[in-house]
């Protein structure tokens, strides 16, 4: 069964996006408008790094195919990228200099399971980008590179949600530690637009609140325009 009713913008005043397929589409519209912002006013001229976003195919079925994030794809790709007959060790330095962004969508805190989350650390609708934590690295998050995320998000004026499920609760996975485990490269992930939290036939990704859509790219494109330290 799949969804075919198109998307549209709706509520009192036009603050939502009913959409199939938001996760994670949004993210991936969000990265490639500040890939592409980033590179306004002749930025890439004498720049030395590289600003690189990847779209993968599988990850809700593991990520293990030719193209996913498990497979050699990423790392083939930078490996070319970084390549230099005059520095045999380009690519290990790159990695060390490097910063992934692990993004998607959150599901905000259901009213009838709030007690699958933190007391303190539940995701909440308008309330900001969310950082997600596990405690048996589910996510690649760590406190060096949450701070990287809520830097730029206090040089932005965008709050920042810091959020963990329970640690006697499992949780689905994402490509960050995939990514973090098979190149070594710092990541937090994941870092998400909270959506209305919905269990009925319609996907948990049906809803998307728009302000934070718009607030997501200010940030991504900060990170590839600003950062130092980019892969």
């Amino acid at each position: 069964m799949a969804d075919t009713q198109p998307a549209t913008i709706g509520g009192a005043l036009e603050e939502f996006i009913f959409s199939p397929r938001l996760d994670n589409l949004q993210s991936s519209f969000c990265a490639i408008k500040a890939l592409i912002g980033s590179c306004a006013n002749g930025s890439l001229e004498n720049d030395p790094n590289i600003r690189l976003i990847a779209l993968f195919d599988h990850e809700e079925v593991g990520s293990e195919s030719a193209h996913g994030a498990g497979s050699l794809m990423l790392e083939s790709t930078l490996r070319r990228l970084s390549s230099s007959p005059s520095l045999p060790t380009a690519f290990e330095q790159s990695v060390a200099k490097s910063f992934i962004v692990s993004a998607d969508q959150a599901h905000g805190t259901h009213p009838n399971y709030a007690d699958k989350h933190e007391g303190r650390h539940r995701p909440e609708l308008n309330q900001g980008v969310v950082i997600k934590y596990n405690s048996n690295q589910r996510y690649a998050t760590n406190s060096s590179t949450a701070f990287v995320i809520k830097e730029i998000a206090r040089r932005r004026d965008i709050p920042v949600q810091e959020v963990m499920v329970r640690n006697d609760s499992p949780c689905g996975s994402t490509i960050g530690p995939i990514l973090s485990s098979g190149l070594g490269i710092r990541t937090v992930g994941k870092i998400k637009i909270t959506s209305p939290p919905n269990h009925d036939k319609e996907p948990d990704d049906r809803i998307l609140f728009f302000p934070w859509c718009r607030s997501w790219h200010c940030p991504a494109q900060h990170a590839l325009h600003q950062g130092n330290e980019r892969s």
